[in-house]
């Protein structure tokens, strides 16, 4: 069973148990890969400094690269906002490349 944001309420209605779980609303941008052949090489990226971030290559969608930070925002998850703000993780990207690419 995967409850994933409702965790807290599904444990404590049918087990009892309360857990000190926060629900975090994480943006997730799809980039656009312009070199073809560059995306044929896409490796997995995993940055373990804060905020902790991942990026996979293009198997979800072809042609895009998925890069996410961890930090994410407290939510609640019956009353998500859509974000439509990405240049917090457009500049996390940014510094991370800066630092880790060739």
């Amino acid at each position: 069973i995967s409850t994933g944001g409702w965790t807290n309420k599904f444990l404590k209605k049918f087990f009892s148990v309360n857990i000190n779980l926060s629900p975090r609303h994480m943006v997730v941008p799809y980039w656009k890969i312009l070199d073809e052949e560059a995306s044929k090489n896409m490796v997995n990226l995993i940055n373990y400094d804060e905020p902790w971030s991942y990026g996979l290559p293009c198997n979800e969608y072809p042609g895009l690269f998925k890069y996410a930070d961890m930090k994410g925002q407290p939510t609640d998850p019956d009353n998500r906002q859509l974000v439509t703000d990405v240049t917090p993780e457009i500049e996390n990207l940014r510094v991370f490349l800066e630092k880790n690419a060739p």
